[in-house]
C-alpha cells in the first residue's frame, strides 16, 4: 500500500488550496509501483501523482497496535501537509480510515466514524439504520470462544432458509446459507471453530473507533448475524443498488442500478446495468427508502460522501434492504461516464471541496443517438492455477487497443498471479463495460468477448449457445 500525494494542474487547480492524500489499497491487477502509477495516470490524465512509500502491515493479520500506528502516521502526514481532500479506497476499511483521519483533522469534509461503523457493523445497520418497513427478519447472536449457541432460538426468530454471517475479525468470507437445522449447526461450528478470527471490532481497530465501544456494546464482542434468505433464485425478488450522495446535509439522487446474476447459479454475480428496468412505482418506493436511510445516517454524522444501499425489490412491489456500504461503488464508474458523462471520482473530489454536486442525467434524454443501456459485466471464473493459463491477456490487449468508446475494460487479476482458491461466486478477472440498445444487445456484444478471453470457456458452463443463463435476473 502507498500513500499518494495528489497535485492537480487542470480545472481542480483553482478549487484546491493544497494537496490531497489517499491511503490506497493495492489493486489486484497491479504488481509493482510502476504499474500502479501507470494505471492511476490513465484514469486521471490531468492529475500529477506524487507517490510516497508508506510501509503497512497485512490488514488481515495485523494486531491492533500496528493498525493504530498506521493511522497515526496518516494523521501526522495530513497534519503536516494540510490537504483539502482525502480520497478513500474502494474498501470499507478505507472509508473507516478516511473518517478517522478527518476526525483527527476536523477541517476535512468527511463522514463521521460513527456513521461508517454503523454501516460496517451489520447488526447495528439492521438495528439502527434500516427502517422497520424495509427490514427483513434477523437475529444478533453475541458469542465468545466456548459459548454454546442456541440454534433453535435462531430458527424461531428467522426461519429457513437463512444466511449466517460472522461479525468478527476478518471472517466475512465465512457467510453461510442454511436450508435446515443440520446445515445451521454445521455453519455455526464452522464459523466459531478453531482457527477462526474471533476478534471484536474493538480488538481489531482499537482507538480508531474513537471510544464508540462504550456506546455500542457489540463493538466489544464477536457476534453472529442471522438473516432470512430472500428468494432471488425462486423469483421472489431481484437485487439492485441505490447509490446516494450526501453533501452538507443535502441528499443528492444518484444512479439506480440493476444487479445481474446467472440463472443456473444465482450465487454468482454477473454484473450490473443502467438504467434500471424496474417499474417506476418500485423505483419510487426505493427512493422513499433511500430518504429514510439517508436521514438516519445524517443523524449519526454521515455527510460529504457517496454511499450505496443494496436492496431486494420484492415481487409484491415492496423494497427490503440487503446491506449498506459506506463508500462509493467503483463498479459503476465507467457506466456513469458512458451513459451520463459523469466522472464519479472527480465528483468525489468536488464534494470535499464544497463544489455542489448535481443528480446525473442520461445523455439519451437530449441526444437520440446516445446509448440507451450499459452493462458492467463481470468476467468470473471458477478455475484455479496460473492466471495466464485461464485468461487470454494478449487478446485483452488487442481489445483495449481498439479504443472503442462503447466497450471498456478494467483488469483486476494480472498475468503473474496464481489462483489458489475460488469462492462460490468465482474469481473476477475483469470488468467489461458495454453500451447498446438494451440489455440483450449488450449481452450479444459481450458473449464473443467472454469466450475469447477465457481460454477454457467451454468448460465453464456459462454463455453457451442456446443457454438462457445470462438472462437479466436484476430486472422484473
Amino acid at each position: 500500500m502507498y500513500l499518494l500525494f495528489i497535485i492537480t494542474d487542470s480545472d481542480l487547480q483553482s478549487e484546491m488550496k493544497g494537496l490531497a492524500v489517499e491511503p490506497i489499497f493495492r489493486w489486484k491487477a497491479v504488481d509493482s509501483l510502476s504499474e500502479e502509477r501507470t494505471k492511476l495516470r490513465y484514469l486521471f490524465p490531468d492529475i500529477d501523482w506524487i507517490f510516497t512509500d508508506l510501509s503497512v502491515p497485512d490488514f488481515e493479520k495485523a494486531e491492533k497496535p500496528e493498525l493504530e500506528s498506521l493511522v497515526d502516521r496518516y494523521c501526522d502526514l495530513v497534519k503536516e501537509n494540510r490537504p483539502d481532500i482525502i480520497f478513500s479506497s474502494i474498501f470499507d476499511i478505507g472509508a473507516l480510515i478516511h473518517s478517522y483521519i478527518a476526525h483527527k483533522n476536523n477541517y476535512l469534509k468527511a463522514p463521521s466514524v460513527e456513521s461508517v461503523i454503523l454501516c460496517n457493523s451489520k447488526g447495528y445497520t439492521r438495528k439502527l439504520i434500516i427502517p422497520e418497513d424495509h427490514n427483513i427478519k434477523y437475529k444478533i447472536i453475541p458469542f465468545s470462544a466456548g459459548t454454546d449457541i442456541d440454534v433453535d432460538e435462531i430458527v424461531d426468530s428467522v426461519g429457513f432458509p437463512l444466511i449466517l454471517k460472522p461479525a468478527c475479525g476478518w471472517e466475512s468470507n465465512l457467510i453461510q446459507k442454511c436450508d435446515n437445522k443440520v446445515q445451521l449447526i454445521e455453519a455455526v461450528e464452522k464459523i466459531t471453530g478453531p482457527g477462526v478470527d474471533l476478534r471484536s471490532y474493538h480488538d481489531v481497530w482499537g482507538k480508531i473507533l474513537v471510544g464508540l465501544e462504550e456506546k455500542y456494546e457489540l463493538l466489544e464482542t464477536a457476534y453472529l448475524l442471522a438473516e432470512e434468505c430472500i428468494g432471488v433464485e425462486a423469483g421472489d425478488a431481484s437485487v439492485h443498488t441505490v447509490e446516494v450522495c450526501i453533501q452538507e446535509g443535502r441528499v443528492v439522487q444518484c444512479e439506480f442500478v440493476d444487479n445481474l446474476y446467472w440463472e443456473n447459479n444465482p450465487q454468482v454475480f454477473l454484473g450490473c446495468s443502467v438504467p434500471s428496468q424496474l417499474p417506476e412505482s418500485v423505483q419510487l418506493e426505493a427512493f422513499k427508502m433511500r430518504e429514510k436511510v439517508a436521514q438516519r445516517l445524517i443523524g449519526y454524522g454521515m455527510d460529504n460522501c457517496f454511499f450505496n444501499i443494496e436492496i431486494f425489490a420484492m415481487k409484491d412491489g415492496s423494497v427490503k434492504v440487503m446491506e449498506i456500504n459506506p463508500r462509493l461503488s467503483f463498479s459503476y464508474l465507467d457506466l456513469m461516464k458512458m451513459m451520463c458523462n459523469v466522472d464519479k471520482l472527480r465528483s468525489l473530489f468536488y464534494i470535499q471541496l464544497g463544489k455542489e454536486i448535481s443528480p446525473p442525467k442520461f445523455l439519451y434524454v437530449d441526444d437520440v443517438d446516445a446509448p440507451r443501456h450499459c452493462v458492467n459485466f463481470y468476467l468470473n471464473s471458477h478455475e484455479t492455477g496460473k492466471a495466464s493459463d485461464i485468461f487470454n491477456y494478449d487478446h485483452l490487449d488487442l481489445l483495449i487497443g481498439q479504443n472503442n468508446p462503447y466497450i471498456t475494460f478494467n483488469l483486476l487479476i494480472n498475468k503473474y498471479q496464481e489462483i489458489k482458491l475460488c469462492t462460490v461466486s468465482g474469481i473476477n478477472f475483469c470488468y467489461v463495460n458495454i453500451c447498446g440498445k438494451d440489455f440483450n444487445d449488450c449481452k450479444q456484444k459481450f458473449k464473443p468477448i467472454y469466450h475469447k478471453l477465457f481460454i477454457n470457456s467451454e468448460k465453464l458452463g456459462l454463455w453457451q449457445d442456446g443457454d438462457s443463463s445470462s438472462d437479466n435476473k436484476g430486472a422484473k
